[in-house]
């Protein structure tokens, strides 16, 4: 049945049900809809990617089908016969997401975000770097949760808004079971993976929120917080951007280095070097926390 959800300040009307996200009754920013897309070729890929331009752009994922974003208000998906709704959920909720609110001059930064006192804190990070954990650790001690893998940013707005995601955080088990959850009660994101879905219940943040760092996260031997010049931080702002491999084939490569830079320069971009071990994080947590000088929202 369809819906409407809201995620990253955008109002979703989706055929497909998105139960990870909160309902609101507004006229739809996007429309999710079903359709062929068995036309298009499925030569060149990168990265899932056929196609590309600064208004369109077509993916095609194994186990999940095609889906064609157009215009930063329409999704089209054709779904494979077998396909789990809960793999087209994850495939709808990051990288399609992620490539239209691209479409809509946003910034998309491959992050998870908490909010304290005076604004948002983003950590930036491959896949597995540990951005969900660092999120997760702080929602733990009191820090409300903002976006989980996705962090949208609002260039133009001054000073620059995040508007949040939606409520829930991805884990391993080991990372999940580290802060005290119980791995096994949490939903499998998706049947051929082991992460697990930490829902967030209670209040969660609905109105944009400004930066108040963004921490780039770089394994260590030790953890340490190292500041950046405006340079160095725009380009890790621009190595994490979220598509970072599809903005060249969209011709929004040298405007994602404007918002980069635009950023850099008004909000404190940090290198985070992380000990990797789960045993290691109460002492990263305080080190971020004391680095922050801000109490939870």
């Amino acid at each position: 049945m369809p819906g409407a959800f809201l995620a990253h300040g955008l109002s979703i009307s989706s055929f497909i049900p998105l139960p990870e996200l909160r309902t609101l009754d507004r006229e739809a920013d996007v429309v999710v809809k079903a359709g062929d897309l068995a036309f298009f070729s499925a030569s060149e890929s990168v990265d899932g990617c056929l196609h590309a331009t600064p208004d369109e752009a077509l993916f095609l994922w194994e186990g999940a089908g095609r889906f064609l974003i157009r215009g930063g208000n329409e999704v089209i998906v054709d779904p494979v016969g077998d396909a789990d709704e809960r793999v087209l959920r994850l495939y709808l909720l990051g990288p399609v997401l992620g490539l239209l609110l691209q479409q809509r001059g946003r910034l998309v930064l491959h992050g998870s975000a908490v909010a304290t006192a005076s604004g948002v804190a983003a950590f930036l990070g491959e896949s597995g770097a540990g951005k969900s954990t660092i999120a997760a650790g702080l929602h733990r001690r009191g820090y409300p949760a903002v976006a989980d893998d996705l962090v949208s940013i609002d260039p133009a707005h001054e000073p620059p808004a995040i508007d949040p995601g939606f409520p829930l955080l991805k884990l391993w088990p080991d990372a999940a079971a580290g802060l005290g959850y119980d791995p096994l009660v949490m939903p499998i994101l998706r049947p051929d993976a082991e992460k697990r879905a930490l829902e967030l219940h209670g209040d969660f943040p609905s109105a944009p929120l400004h930066p108040l760092r963004i921490y780039a996260i770089t394994t260590g031997e030790t953890n340490a917080i190292e500041p950046l010049t405006p340079r160095d931080g725009m380009i890790e702002l621009m190595r994490h951007s979220y598509i970072a491999p599809i903005l060249e084939r969209m011709g929004a490569a040298p405007a994602n280095m404007m918002q980069c830079a635009g950023l850099a320069a008004r909000v404190p971009v940090l290198r985070l070097h992380v000990h990797r071990s789960i045993t290691a994080l109460p002492a990263l947590l305080d080190l971020i926390e004391q680095d922050l000088g801000d109490p939870p929202r």
